[in-house]
């Protein structure tokens, strides 16, 4: 029983570095979370121009 206890622990990157660093998991956790927050970045970016643009627009009709 205490094997498949450990087989279904949550993984703990915090506990040993040494341990963590060569554990694959770790590295596709980071990978993950990077390509998460280019992904956010360029999502942010995208709706910050859109929003932009429909403020320029809406007061060009507006003054026009």
């Amino acid at each position: 029983m205490s094997s498949s206890f450990e087989k279904n622990k949550n993984l703990d990157f915090t506990r040993d570095e040494k341990i963590s660093k060569n554990n694959i998991d770790y590295f596709n956790l980071k990978e993950d979370r990077a390509n998460e927050e280019k992904k956010e970045k360029f999502q942010n970016f995208v709706f910050v121009s859109v929003a932009a643009i429909a403020v320029i627009a809406f007061v060009a009709i507006i003054y026009s």
